[in-house]
C-alpha cells in the first residue's frame, strides 16, 4: 500500500494588537532617532575658531573690538532648534528601549511646559540630553543678557607702534607771498568755523598750521591715529602801543612812540556825511575805523621795525563829510611775529588734531616770508569777504579788519572801540586766526 505523506504547514502565531503596536513603535522611534542623529551628523556646521585643525584660530587685534555679543560657539537660533529636537525625539527614544510606562515614552511632553518644568521632569526621568539642552538654551539667553546689557566692551589701543612717515606739505617761502594768490578762502573757512561748526581745513586750528603725516606703508584699517614730528607755523606775538596822537586837517594822524614817528596815518568819517543836505542843520554822529599799515618816519626802511600797524577809530560830530569835528578817538600801533616751531603732533586719519601739541625749544622761520606778509595776506582775505557785521547801527562804519573784531567779541558794544585795550587784544586775535 502506498503510503500518503501529509505535509503540515508552519503557522507563525500573530502576536496580540497592543504586541503589535508596540512593535510598530519600537521600530519607527529606532527609524526616526537614526535618521535625526545621521541628520544632525551632516548638517551640523563646522567652526573655524573651535573645530578647524587644519587652521590656526583667527584672534584680532587688541582694540579692536567692535563687536557687543559673547561668541558661544552655537547661535541661538542652533541652539533652539537642537533643543526641540531633543525634547522632540526623547519619547521615541525611550519607547525604542523596550516596553515602558507611558508616561515615560507616549505621553510624556517636553515640548509643550515651560523650561523650568521641562527641566526638573527631565532630571526626575534622568533624560540628560533633554535637561543639558535646556539648561544651554537657559544660559545662552543669560549670557547675552549680561554680555550686552551689564558689561560695555571698551577698545584698547596700542601707542608708539613704530611707522615708517612722510610729510605730504611743507611750509615753503621759495615764491613768497604774492596777494595775487590770496583769496577769500581763510576768512570764510573762519567764519564758517565759529559760526556753523564747520570743519577747517586739514592742518589747521584757530591757532596753529600744521604739517600733515602719512605713513609710507599701508596700516590696518581701523589705525586712530599717526603721531611725528612736524614743523608747526605759529603766529605767536602781537606787540602793541597807545600813545595820544595828534590831528592835523582831514584827520591826518601823527603818532609819537618810543623809537617811532609815525605821520602818514588817516582817519575818517563815515561816509553818509557827504549825503548830507546842504540845507540840513541837525549835526550827526558816527563811528569810522580802519586797519592800516604805517611806517616810522625815523627809521630806516631796511630795518625790521620799519612798518608798524595802527588800528584807529574816530568818533565824529558834523553835518557834512568836510565839516566835521572829531570827538574822540582810539588807536594802537601793532607789531607782528611768526616763527615755525618742532611739535609732536597726533592726527586722526581723517587729518583732524588729536590732542595738544607737544613743542620742542627750536624755533626758525620760512625763507622768504616775513610777518608782514603773512598779516598783509590776512588783511587781504578779509577784504575779499561780503560778511555783514554782527553788530547792526546806522553810525558805525569799519574796514574788514575792524568787522572780524566785532565778530569776535559776542557781547559787543560800540563803546568798545573806544578803548585802546579791547583793540589790541581783538586785533592779536584776528591776526592769530587768520594768520594760521
Amino acid at each position: 500500500m502506498e503510503s500518503l505523506v501529509t505535509a503540515t504547514p508552519t503557522v507563525k502565531s500573530t502576536p496580540s494588537r497592543p504586541e503589535y503596536e508596540l512593535q510598530v513603535y519600537q521600530s519607527l522611534s529606532k527609524t526616526f532617532t537614526s535618521s535625526f542623529v545621521n541628520e544632525l551628523r551632516t548638517s551640523t556646521p563646522k567652526y573655524t575658531a573651535l573645530e578647524s585643525q587644519d587652521k590656526e584660530p583667527q584672534i584680532p587685534a587688541a582694540g579692536h573690538i567692535s563687536q557687543g555679543k559673547v561668541n558661544t560657539g552655537v547661535s541661538q537660533t542652533q541652539n533652539g532648534l537642537i533643543d526641540y529636537a531633543a525634547k522632540y525625539v526623547q519619547p521615541w527614544a525611550e519607547l525604542a528601549k523596550g516596553p515602558l510606562p507611558a508616561n515615560q515614552t507616549l505621553l510624556l511632553d517636553y515640548v509643550t511646559p515651560f523650561q523650568v518644568v521641562a527641566f526638573w521632569r527631565a532630571i526626575c526621568f534622568k533624560h540628560i540630553a533633554v535637561a543639558s539642552t535646556v539648561l544651554i538654551f537657559v544660559l545662552v539667553k543669560v549670557l547675552t543678557v549680561v554680555s550686552t546689557g551689564l558689561f560695555a566692551l571698551d577698545p584698547i589701543s596700542f601707542n608708539d607702534i613704530p611707522q615708517s612717515m612722510y610729510a605730504t606739505t611743507v611750509f615753503d617761502g621759495s615764491e613768497g607771498l604774492s596777494l595775487e594768490r590770496i583769496d577769500a578762502r581763510a576768512a570764510i573757512n573762519l567764519y564758517g568755523h565759529k559760526k556753523s561748526s564747520m570743519l577747517l581745513p586739514n592742518g589747521t586750528t584757530t591757532e596753529y598750521a600744521f604739517q600733515l603725516i602719512e605713513p609710507t606703508t599701508s596700516v590696518p584699517n581701523d589705525t586712530l591715529a599717526y603721531s611725528a614730528s612736524v614743523d608747526v607755523f605759529i603766529a605767536d606775538n602781537w606787540d602793541c602801543e597807545s600813545e595820544e596822537s595828534s590831528m592835523t586837517a582831514h584827520y591826518n594822524t601823527s603818532i609819537t612812540l618810543p623809537g617811532c614817528e609815525v605821520h602818514n596815518g588817516h582817519l575818517d568819517v563815515p561816509k553818509w556825511y557827504a549825503d548830507s543836505d546842504a540845507n540840513e542843520t541837525t549835526p550827526r554822529y558816527g563811528y569810522w575805523g580802519i586797519f592800516q599799515q604805517v611806517k616810522c618816519s625815523n627809521l630806516d626802511p631796511s630795518d625790521p621795525k620799519f612798518n608798524r600797524y595802527t588800528i584807529s577809530v574816530a568818533y565824529s560830530k558834523g553835518i557834512a563829510q568836510n565839516n566835521a569835528i572829531m570827538l574822540n578817538s582810539s588807536n594802537v600801533v601793532c607789531t607782528p611775529s611768526y616763527h615755525i616751531q618742532r611739535g609732536n603732533i597726533s592726527i586722526f586719519t581723517n587729518g583732524s588734531l588729536n590732542g595738544d601739541i607737544k613743542f620742542s625749544k627750536a624755533q626758525s622761520h620760512v625763507e622768504g616770508i616775513t610777518a608782514d606778509d603773512i598779516l598783509l595776506a590776512a588783511r587781504y582775505s578779509l577784504q575779499q569777504t561780503t560778511i555783514p557785521s554782527s553788530f547792526d547801527s546806522d553810525y558805525l562804519e569799519v574796514d574788514g579788519f575792524l568787522n572780524a573784531m566785532i565778530r569776535a567779541t559776542p557781547e559787543f558794544k560800540v563803546e568798545m572801540l573806544m578803548n585802546n585795550s579791547w583793540l589790541e587784544v581783538k586785533s592779536k586775535e584776528v591776526y592769530q586766526q587768520h594768520a594760521a
